[in-house]
């Protein structure tokens, strides 16, 4: 975003790392950034890259953005760490696991009285389809650019399907980096 006081969400903020890098590059501008982590142990250490930084203007929430508010499962794959997923997500597989707190996208931005969004970032792990589904016209009236990195789930939450729905409501794809990564600008948002 290039506009003062712009607020971004970066939904699977991890240690914070995207949280930084966004944050050193508009800090000029007096970003307002909420940075979401769900793992306790990656939370942890969210808070302490926060604090070594110095930052201003970043609202860490352990919590996991999903299709439901309440409580979930979060699974560790044991044989392969590649970030984690909410219950369901790794059926048949071997997993750790921690009891973590979601909510919705809708609930998160209402509870912290977002009215608009200039990024939304979203590395989640499977979930960005179904936050999408559940908040398709909220995130198409106040959504104005969307960097999302995408897992192959299914048949019906895949890399071509969520090109497909988010096209349909009005985003282009600026970026799309190595058919896993996309970022959207919102062509509808004043």
């Amino acid at each position: 975003p290039k506009n003062n006081n712009p607020i971004i969400i970066d939904a699977g903020a991890n240690i914070g790392d995207t949280t930084l890098f966004i944050y050193q590059k508009l800090k000029l501008t007096k970003p307002k950034i909420y940075a979401l982590e769900p793992n306790s142990d990656s939370y942890t250490y969210l808070l302490k890259n926060l604090k070594l930084n110095k930052t201003k203007g970043i609202i860490p929430h352990k919590l996991a953005l999903t299709d439901k508010n309440g409580k979930e499962r979060l699974n560790f794959n044991s044989n392969n760490f590649d970030g984690a997923f909410v219950s369901g997500m790794m059926k048949g597989e071997k997993t750790n696991s921690e009891i973590i707190d979601t909510t919705t996208f809708i609930s998160f931005c209402k509870k912290n009285k977002i009215k608009h969004i200039d990024l939304l970032k979203m590395d989640i792990e499977g979930s960005e389809y179904s936050v999408f589904r559940t908040s398709k016209q909220f995130i198409k009236d106040y959504v104005k650019t969307i960097f999302v990195e995408l897992h192959n789930i299914n048949d019906h939450d895949n890399y071509r399907s969520f090109k497909r729905d988010v096209s349909k409501i009005g985003f282009t794809i600026e970026a799309d980096i190595m058919n896993r990564t996309l970022f959207l600008r919102n062509k509808n948002y004043s």
